[in-house]
């Protein structure tokens, strides 16, 4: 398989709201979201679900893009068995034998 070949879905997160659910259920359509942004926000850039960089919003010429302004540096991923997303996993101890009881 080419690299080529793969997707990757992209999402650029502009801002996050917390709002009680009552009032969540009670939006309907053309209900506004207020984020509260200034120019200098960075706007968050995930590939797959997962955060790879910063940026900021470019509007020029009626489009708008995002500029990259920084690469978000990964955690090193351990791929040892009995580990988890987060840390290890505790220890679990041994089954009792019929030779230890």
């Amino acid at each position: 398989m080419a690299l080529e070949s793969l997707e990757v879905e992209l999402q650029v997160v502009l801002g996050r709201a917390r709002l009680p659910l009552y009032r969540l259920l009670q939006m309907g359509r053309g209900a506004i979201v207020a984020l509260d942004p200034t120019p200098d926000d960075l706007v968050e850039i995930l590939a797959n679900g997962l955060a790879v960089a910063r940026g900021r919003v470019v509007i020029e010429n009626g489009a708008i893009s995002v500029e990259v302004t920084e690469l978000v540096r990964r955690v090193e991923v351990t791929h040892e068995p009995g580990t988890t997303i987060g840390g290890r996993l505790r220890p679990v101890a041994p089954a009792p034998t019929a030779a230890a009881a």
